[in-house]
């Protein structure tokens, strides 16, 4: 799997928090978001927007977090979207 370029290289701005693979992640893993947030140190509401689209970038610390305590790889929770983002907000907008 390919790991998502930093903010610094070309083609950055494309990428998008996978919200579907990380509710079906921490899903698998057994934990509810606040759970996942106490043990990680963050913030449920945070959370909860990333999950449910209003967040569509985490803090690099928060998202090594999650992935360091689900288990996955770098580029797991990553989608490529050269336009608009793949999974759009339910009323139609994307939140920034």
């Amino acid at each position: 799997m390919t790991s998502p370029r930093t903010h610094h290289d070309e083609g950055a701005e494309n990428l998008v928090f996978d919200r579907v693979a990380f509710r079906k992640a921490r899903t698998r893993a057994g934990l509810s978001l606040a759970r996942l947030a106490r043990e990680i140190g963050r913030s449920e509401s945070g959370l909860k927007k990333l999950q449910s689209g209003h967040r569509t970038r985490p803090h690099p610390d928060t998202y090594l977090r999650i992935i360091g305590r689900l288990g996955l790889s770098f580029g797991d929770l990553w989608l490529d979207t050269p336009q608009a983002p793949h999974h759009e907000h339910p009323m139609g907008s994307e939140a920034a």
